[in-house]
């Protein structure tokens, strides 16, 4: 996160910099036109900095940030159009009235805010209905990596490849768990936390073969029941 706020913080600045350089060196008149479009150019630019904390430091998640980037995105587009408007502003300086100058900034301003609004709203109901709804795959995700995890720690090559097919089985299972599939999947956790714990590699493979045909009476559960 630190990379990502230092590589924002450099284009921030060389960005803004080439604005500022191009806004005084290039032959505008400085009359109250120029200076709306300069300040509203740099007001944006707050808003971009603002729309980013909002967007990838409220929370470290990555899905978080993925749900993030559309906030920023359009906080990113609202200062590449203010920054032109801003530049043809101060062009026409000398020509444009004050209320013209004033009006399409905001609009320019109504917009961008109303999109930021939005967008934000709705990540957060998008973040709240996950929140809410409990993930049903959790349990066979667990499951999986406790194959894994005890076909790693076993010394007996049988006992080995028996769970490793264990939690390849697991992984072409069904993941999604019901009500009528709990109490086998509890009983396949304690099958696996067996197999670790067996005096032998016969009642290992003893444990791994009741886990098989438990979790093959899972999956024809969980299909019956949909």
């Amino acid at each position: 996160m630190k990379k990502l706020n230092m590589h924002a913080l450099a284009l921030g600045a060389v960005a803004l910099i080439v604005f500022v350089v191009l806004a005084f060196l290039l032959p505008f008149v400085h009359n109250t036109v120029f200076w709306i479009a300069f300040g509203a150019a740099i007001v944006m630019g707050l808003v971009a900095g603002v729309a980013f904390i909002r967007s990838f430091r409220k929370d470290e998640t990555l899905e978080s940030k993925v749900l993030g980037w559309p906030i920023f995105k359009v906080a990113l587009i609202g200062l590449v159009v203010q920054a032109v408007l801003s530049l043809l502003l101060m062009a026409l300086a000398g020509l444009c009235p004050v209320w013209i100058a004033v009006l399409a900034e905001v609009l320019v301003f109504a917009a961008v805010a109303a999109l930021l609004i939005v967008r934000d709203a709705g990540r957060e109901v998008v973040t709240v209905s996950e929140q809410a709804l409990p993930d049903k795959t959790q349990t066979m995700k667990n499951l999986r990596l406790q194959a894994k995890n005890a076909a790693a720690l076993v010394r007996d090559a049988r006992v080995q490849k028996a769970m490793e097919e264990l939690a390849e089985d697991m992984q072409f299972s069904d993941p999604v768990s019901v009500e009528a599939t709990g109490e086998m999947e509890t009983a396949l956790a304690g099958l696996i936390a067996q197999v670790k714990l067996a005096d032998s590699p016969e009642g290992a493979l003893e444990l791994v073969q009741q886990a098989k045909r438990l979790l093959k009476q899972r999956n024809e559960t969980l299909k019956m029941s949909k």
